[in-house]
């Protein structure tokens, strides 16, 4: 007899028909989810925002770096500007510089950060001449998928999470490119990503994107096993 394949994607455990009421997430789940005992781990907190003026920006926190080996901290952020120019930075992180809060979302890395603040979210950039100080708030409630796991295979103990703390948000504060300051508001998204080892070990990738509308709002993902 032929053995089927055994699958550990965790949506909602395996169930179509489970609950998705976004009352499931809790605070907590936006803070860190360290796994010290593997030298796979990683984790990022990853934001994005388009702007009324025509410029667009996306940052991610990464603890540990999982397109990197070695896995290291490091920021990033893109700048679009309207005439489709980026501007791109990255700056690495010494690890006695990068701290991560367990029981919710505050993250410092050198001179960057992104803090919870119970009814908004503060994300403070600074990086080689392009800075970015931006003030997140939810449009849509928190999201997460089930028990907030991707993939779970609890013989070997992999675990990968994800949570959607902002599936749309508004956004206002400033950018700064070259000592020139701007103003900015518009709509945002952040998300946040997690695993006990690398994720391309059980992903082959994905197709991801949202639909941020006046009346409704579509976050979509499309993974590859």
């Amino acid at each position: 007899m032929q053995q089927s394949d055994k699958g550990y994607l965790a949506y909602f455990g395996g169930r179509r028909g489970a609950q998705r009421n976004p009352r499931n997430y809790q605070r907590r789940d936006d803070g860190s989810h360290i796994f010290h005992h593997t030298d796979s781990y990683y984790e990022w907190w990853y934001f994005d925002a388009s702007f009324d003026n025509g410029y667009h920006l996306v940052a991610t926190f990464h603890y540990r770096n999982v397109f990197l080996n070695p896995m290291i901290p490091s920021v990033q952020m893109f700048i679009y500007s309207p005439d489709g120019s980026r501007i791109e930075r990255y700056a690495p992180i010494q690890e006695k510089n990068a701290r991560a809060d367990p029981d919710y979302c505050h993250v410092v890395m050198g001179e960057n950060r992104v803090q919870d603040m119970g009814d908004h979210y503060e994300v403070i950039l600074n990086m080689k001449g392009a800075a970015a100080r931006l003030l997140f708030r939810n449009v849509v409630p928190p999201w997460k998928p089930g028990e907030g796991f991707n993939y779970k295979d609890e013989e070997n103990g992999l675990t990968a999470g994800w949570v959607v703390p902002i599936p749309h948000g508004t956004v206002e504060g400033s950018l700064e490119l070259e000592g020139e300051r701007m103003a900015v508001t518009g709509s945002g998204y952040h998300d946040h990503n997690w695993g006990n080892f690398r994720c391309h070990e059980t992903f082959k990738g994905w197709y991801w994107g949202r639909i941020h509308h006046p009346d409704y709002c579509v976050d979509y993902g499309w993974v590859l096993p």
